[in-house]
């Protein structure tokens, strides 16, 4: 189900059919340093509606026509546009500011009408996942559902050197976008205290460098084949160096599945306390693929979740040609 709304023009809920958004990131350079610009194309498809004795088109879609037909540096051709997608009972929110109308088509037989909106949004922009107060600007980032309580349970929260487990302290820790809570000796309620230590610990590599790396991991290519059992010289482990990475390697469905645990979970759980602590020491972060290209993955939620803690936005994501890096600036 889609929800479109162009601010002071139209809201459409029914007519909607399809929506594609997408998100562009251009190259301009300042001296030695590349700068990724980003900027967004949206298209919104759906039917032409009209009255019960289909003569008259409903003001709704003839507003949106009646918007394409602004010329450049008229009043009201730039407007605020927000959409809202919901699936499998979750709603992602879109915020664009200043979008502005590339084309729009209709095309009209017997059966009715159908129509096409294409909208370009230039940097800066707002595309949130709705997440509530921990919604960014100029980023996207997934909140996910709050898990109940549990009952009849005795709970308490902790925090300890890179965000480990401290059953004693009853302190919080702020590494998994709030508190991580041992419910019975058990983090979550799932990984026991000494076993969450323990892959903490082996988790994180060269932990006394102070520039952490993060990126994509690719696999070695074998006679044409993939082997995912060892990283490949473009991967982000090849590429870390000597410098601090996370890595859980093959144990990642292991533990997901000797403790049962979903990929939010292990994300909270093991994910966020490293950035937490490189960002606690001041560590450099850098990136070893750009986490702009794909709007989904644990790299992309690794650089909304810095975002969201450093209160940078994707302007302060800076390429840089020697080392092929991409540093927070």
């Amino acid at each position: 189900m889609y929800k479109v709304k162009i601010a002071g023009i139209a809201e459409l809920t029914e007519e909607v059919t399809k929506v594609e958004i997408e998100f562009i990131n251009p190259e301009t350079e300042e001296g030695d340093t590349v700068i990724r610009k980003p900027k967004a194309s949206v298209t919104v498809a759906g039917r032409v509606l009209f009255d019960s004795d289909k003569r008259f088109m409903l003001d709704s879609t003839k507003a949106i026509a009646d918007w394409s037909r602004l010329k450049p540096g008229q009043d009201g051709v730039y407007q605020t546009v927000s959409i809202e997608i919901t699936h499998a009972g979750r709603t992602i929110t879109y915020e664009f500011s200043s979008a502005f109308d590339i084309s729009f088509h209709e095309q009209f037989d017997e059966q009715g009408g159908t129509f096409e909106l294409v909208m370009a949004v230039m940097w800066p922009f707002e595309a949130v996942f709705d997440g509530g107060a921990l919604a960014s600007k100029q980023g996207v980032k997934i909140e996910p559902e709050p898990e109940p309580e549990p009952e009849n349970e005795t709970a308490n929260t902790f925090t300890g050197e890179a965000g480990l487990a401290n059953e004693s302290t009853g302190t919080t820790t702020e590494g998994s976008g709030g508190k991580l809570k041992v419910i019975d000796g058990k983090v979550g309620g799932k990984v026991p205290i000494e076993d969450y230590d323990a892959i903490r610990i082996s988790s994180i590599k060269n932990p006394n460098s102070d520039i952490l790396t993060l990126g994509k991991y690719k696999p070695t290519i074998e006679n044409g084949v993939e082997n995912w059992k060892k990283p490949g010289p473009d991967s982000y482990i090849a590429k870390a160096g000597e410098t601090s990475y996370f890595d859980l390697g093959s144990e990642y469905n292991v533990i997901k599945d000797k403790y049962g645990l979903t990929d939010s979970e292990m994300f909270d759980y093991f994910n966020k306390p490293v950035l937490d602590d490189a960002i606690a020491k001041g560590k450099t972060i850098r990136f070893s693929h750009n986490p702009l290209e794909t709007r989904t993955g644990a790299l992309f939620q690794e650089w909304n979740y810095i975002k969201s803690n450093l209160g940078v936005t994707d302007a302060n994501l800076v390429y840089n040609r020697d080392g092929d890096y991409w540093y927070v600036k």
